[in-house]
């Protein structure tokens, strides 16, 4: 597999997991992955809503980039393994877009975003998304979770991207409040279920490398 050559810290990030209604998500997917179906019929969506920064290559002794991201992840399945495939990728950075489109293959969409510890907004073309947090007391904190491979497609081409994380102790289980989900909806085309808490982040490293086409 192609290593990492991106390195960043995650300077805030929160990781919510949602529910899809099966159809919908079999829709976006493409035909050599499987989708990951609970048992009541629905899939999951992983959405990693972050700011990054020093953003750089790795080993180069530059200030990095600084941006916002919102990753759209789906549950998945290639050859019976746990992956997620990027269904959309909400940038703000001109270059990172640029970046995101041509080298890891990310279905990049211009948006603008309005991110603080406790509110996380993205404003797109097609919607919003807009989520409010609260901590919640004498919460233990979340279990670190294994990254999953991470899968794109162009067209008909599917690509793995390198991708590794560095966990931070600064996390947080916090309590969540959807107050515009029209963004989620039209990405995943079809009924979503939020759930009540999600997990909040501080200093998470994030590594990741140029996509590359599995054959």
């Amino acid at each position: 597999m192609t290593r990492t050559v991106l390195t960043g810290r995650e300077a805030l990030t929160l990781e919510v997991e949602l529910g899809c209604e099966a159809t919908a998500a079999r829709s976006v997917l493409p035909t050599r992955l499987e989708l990951d179906v609970h048992a009541d019929g629905w899939a999951s969506v992983s959405v990693l809503l972050f700011s990054m920064e020093q953003m750089r290559v790795k080993g180069l002794p530059t200030p990095g980039l600084a941006y916002h991201e919102v990753l759209w992840r789906l549950r998945a399945r290639l050859d019976g393994s746990p992956v997620f495939f990027a269904v959309a990728c909400d940038l703000d950075h001109p270059l990172v877009r640029g970046l995101g489109a041509t080298l890891i293959r990310y279905p990049v969409r211009r948006s603008r975003f309005e991110f603080s510890e406790s509110s996380f907004k993205a404003s797109a073309a097609e919607g919003v998304l807009y989520l409010c947090t609260q901590p919640v007391e004498g919460s233990a904190a979340p279990v670190v979770q294994e990254p999953l491979p991470v899968f794109s497609r162009q067209g008909e081409a599917l690509f793995r991207i390198p991708w590794e994380e560095t966990p931070t102790p600064e996390r947080t289980e916090v309590q969540l409040e959807v107050r515009d989900d029209s963004l989620a909806s039209r990405t995943m085309h079809g009924a979503l279920r939020w759930p009540r808490r999600a997990v909040s982040m501080r200093g998470r490293r994030h590594h990741c490398g140029f996509a590359s086409r599995v054959r």
